[in-house]
């Protein structure tokens, strides 16, 4: 009978398989850096960086990769610069235009004739409500940059009555010394106004939208306005 001797070396391979194949968490996790003897259970990769608190993670159940640098934070975005090298900033200062404030109704706004001077439009629901004064329906520009605000509604007149003049009717954007309007006519039933303002705001000031007469000493309108689908949108461009 032939004996057949095993190398010591296949001998040492079919004992290292044995062990990768009967165990599941062996090189499931993974860590690179200081620290290499310790990781998060809960993470399949970590590589971590001689600072303190510097660390590069991904999770082993969601995926999510997570990066600490000591710039990270709330609503941060990841950023590059010139030569690759990834941070984490401020939307304001990518200069990325983001929604400030938005107010709208979800019912028709009814202006009546009895109605005079200027009044402004209310919004039922905003977002920050923060920002918003149901009181005097105003917004309060939360800091200074540059912000466009826009307003549009389906303006509804056509129960007017025959023989009345609506051409001193209008709706307008007040911001301060910054205005936009738009002019009523009589008898319409259309998407209008359609309205908006860009410029450079300082904290604190106030927006509201408001319906007037040229002459805010006589009757605002001489028949019902009913607005549908008011909504105005404030987004910080700068």
């Amino acid at each position: 009978m032939t004996k057949h001797k095993f190398p010591k070396t296949l001998f040492s391979a079919i004992v290292v398989g044995c062990m990768f194949l009967g165990s599941t968490s062996l090189f499931a996790q993974v860590k690179i850096g200081t620290n290499p003897t310790t990781i998060n259970a809960a993470n399949n990769l970590e590589v971590e960086a001689t600072a303190a608190g510097r660390i590069t993670s991904v999770d082993k159940t969601t995926g999510q990769v997570t990066i600490k640098d000591g710039t990270e934070g709330m609503g941060k975005l990841l950023s590059s610069d010139a030569n690759g090298g990834a941070s984490w900033k401020n939307a304001s200062t990518l200069n990325i235009p983001i929604t400030a404030f938005t107010g709208y109704n979800t019912t028709d706004v009814l202006i009546t004739t009895a109605t005079t001077g200027p009044v402004p439009i209310p919004f039922a629901v905003t977002n920050p409500s923060s920002d918003w004064s149901a009181a005097t329906n105003e917004y309060t520009i939360p800091s200074a940059g540059v912000y466009r605000l826009e307003f549009n509604a389906l303006v509804d007149n056509l129960n007017s009555s025959p023989g009345k003049t609506y051409w001193n009717q209008f709706v307008a954007i007040i911001a301060g010394p910054k205005i936009a309007s738009y002019q009523l006519n009589g008898g319409s039933y259309t998407w209008g106004p359609n309205m908006f303002v860009t410029s450079y705001f300082s904290g604190g000031e106030k927006v509201r939208v408001q319906v007037a007469s040229y002459n805010p000493a006589t009757a605002l309108i001489v028949d019902n306005l009913i607005f549908k689908g008011a909504n105005i949108t404030v987004t910080k461009v700068n």
